[in-house]
């Protein structure tokens, strides 16, 4: 549990800290007995039922905060540990030494994965309850990401290559490469006592918050990701390579050599069936959208009437692909998939693995309604443009009148002080 009382801060953990009754850690048992009574939370699978048993948490008793502590899920135990601590990565000099002295300042600490806690599950507030539809955790055995290039699904031309002995060291890889909004600068080294000294003399009211608040928090770059990163992984079984890449994949390649992985994957764990009608079902519900246009232009002329074929060139039923050639068994598949090759590609993928549509076919897309806005369109855009702008302002008002409150908060999504005042040390 986190430090309480008269303890250091290092002297403690992340954990929340004991409570009467207790809340954390709680079985998995435990937790169905306390909502019994709740008709929206008893019937959850376990993760879910963790995260909202952590969300149900009021910090400080601030009955007007947001704010849902994270947790993690021991599923080896069926113990679910609510997390006091909510920051994931805490680095700078100001942290990262190894001064025993300093007992009572912030961890220095990163993610990471490790065989040896594969039975934990980190969990935030934003888990869904069809996670295991939407967030699949396990890798993907016999596939390997591709990209979408007209019709079919392609290798990613331009990957990082590095030697993995086995799907862990490829997994953990690609986590510790994924995109990451932890600050990438940090300010130089000044003890405490120095920065209150040196800000009192020189009035710098700045240089005296910063001794009291994570470094990473307040004075960092504020580096945001949005997400871009090396997220996915393709690892090859026989040559032992892992396969990174920084670019969102659109596509599955039925592979036998291949293990698919993304950076929030099981380190270990793996699906075995590869969806073999994948294509074959895009195929129908595209002939079935097509059929649906046609009922509902039975006025237009004959001619569009016609079903179009989608350019799907690719599945496990070679008589649905309706190639004007005899398709190819593709190699290494275990799904006996068939490609049809003769059907020239309107698209190809650039040297920074982008799809891009061909020079000579830009011509059928030009007409596209995205890039030529009506004049009802820009009405609409000029009038969502005025309307956020009164939003940001009623934001800065609000949030302006919140600062006083907001100064209890740390700005690493920490839900309060690491204990109050009146009761620590510090």
């Amino acid at each position: 549990p986190v430090a309480t009382e008269n303890q250091d801060l290092k002297d403690g953990g992340f954990a929340f800290p004991p409570t009467k009754p207790l809340m954390s850690p709680m079985t998995l048992d435990q937790m169905r007995h306390f909502y019994k009574d709740n008709k929206y939370v008893k019937n959850l699978d376990e993760l879910t039922l963790c995260s909202r048993h952590a969300g149900n948490m009021i910090p400080d008793n601030d009955k007007n905060s947001n704010y849902k502590y994270p947790a993690v899920y021991d599923d080896k135990d069926k113990k679910c540990h609510i997390l006091y601590i909510a920051a994931q990565e805490n680095n700078g000099p100001r942290y990262c030494n190894k001064d025993e002295s300093k007992r009572n300042s912030m961890f220095c600490f990163r993610p990471a994965k490790d065989i040896s806690f594969q039975n934990y599950t980190y969990l935030s507030k934003n888990v869904v309850d069809n996670w295991e539809k939407v967030c699949p955790r396990k890798n993907l055995q016999n596939a390997k990401f591709g990209l979408w290039v007209d019709g079919n699904c392609e290798d990613i031309p331009h990957v990082n290559e590095f030697p993995a002995i086995d799907l862990f060291e490829c997994n953990k890889l690609v986590f510790e490469l994924s995109a990451s909004d932890q600050p990438k600068q940090y300010e130089q080294h000044l003890t405490d006592y120095e920065k209150i000294k040196e800000g009192f003399k020189n009035k710098n009211a700045s240089m005296i918050k910063s001794a009291f608040l994570p470094t990473g928090a307040f004075k960092a770059d504020r580096y945001k990701s949005h997400g871009k990163g090396y997220n996915w992984g393709n690892y090859n079984r026989e040559t032992q390579k892992c396969e990174i890449f920084n670019v969102k994949p659109t596509c599955l390649i039925n592979n036998s050599s291949y293990i698919a992985t993304t950076a929030l994957s099981h380190p270990i764990e793996v699906e075995n069936n590869f969806p073999c009608s994948l294509y074959k079902n895009e195929i129908m519900k595209e002939i079935e959208r097509e059929s649906k246009r046609i009922k509902l232009n039975d006025n237009d002329d004959e001619g569009n009437k016609k079903i179009i074929a989608p350019r799907i060139f690719i599945s496990d039923d070679k008589d649905s692909l309706k190639c004007p050639c005899d398709p190819e068994i593709v190699s290494n598949s275990t799904c006996n998939f068939f490609v049809c090759k003769c059907v020239e590609k309107r698209a190809e993928v650039t040297s920074n693995n982008e799809v891009v549509v061909k020079e000579e076919y830009k011509d059928e897309y030009a007409d596209i309604p995205e890039h030529k806005p009506t004049y009802d369109k820009m009405k609409i855009i000029i009038a969502s443009s005025a309307a956020v702008a009164v939003l940001a302002t009623i934001l800065m008002v609000y949030l302006y009148k919140r600062k006083g409150n907001a100064e209890k908060y740390d700005k690493m999504d920490e839900p309060q002080h690491y204990g109050k005042s009146n009761s620590r040390n510090d």
